[in-house]
């Protein structure tokens, strides 16, 4: 028995090398909403990010990248009855996230991710930088891929972030992805 048990091991991760691995990049656009209950603040605005991949088999994946969120902008009052002030408030970051994956059939997968994002934010008020923040804190999301039968493949998702300022954060994105198959 105990002989049978590395030849199973080494068995299993062959499965695993020779299954549905691939390195991938991609970039995506999508929209973003922000809301800071402090500031009474709600915003959304337009976000991008290109990011690259690895698929290692069927069901795990491993991915980092870069996004821009957008300048969210929103009308803020000072003090109630003052007029308000026109804010911005500007965010970019570098993410890495663990994907699990759950193939529906060959083109179709649906997965979860959960990652860490490490976030850099100006907030604007009459067009001058007044305070930046910057933290690293979870982002979560889900989301559809579908693979075709060529290189490109193309996904949906919804991802949500939670940052200490914000209050509600999330985003909606469709991407675009080239893949390089490896392992087979």
């Amino acid at each position: 028995m105990k002989r049978l048990l590395p030849l199973l091991i080494a068995l299993s991760f062959a499965q695993v090398v020779n299954a549905d691995n691939e390195g991938y990049g991609g970039i995506g656009i999508g929209y973003s909403s922000l809301e800071v209950d402090d500031l009474d603040f709600e915003g959304s605005s337009t976000a991008t990010r290109v990011f690259l991949g690895v698929r290692l088999g069927a069901w795990l994946g491993l991915e980092g990248g870069y996004r821009r969120f957008g300048t969210a902008n929103d009308q803020v009052a000072d003090q109630p009855g003052e007029p308000s002030v026109r804010v911005g408030i500007r965010t970019t970051g570098y993410e890495a996230a663990v994907l699990g994956i759950y193939p529906l059939n060959r083109e179709l997968s649906l997965f979860a991710k959960v990652g860490v994002i490490n976030w850099d934010t100006d907030l604007r008020a009459a067009g001058a930088v007044i305070q930046n923040e910057d933290g690293n804190d979870l982002i979560g999301g889900v989301g559809t891929t579908y693979r075709g039968t060529g290189p490109v493949h193309v996904r949906i998702e919804g991802e949500f972030l939670d940052a200490d300022f914000a209050d509600s954060w999330w985003t909606l994105s469709a991407s675009i992805i080239y893949a390089i198959p490896f392992g087979r």
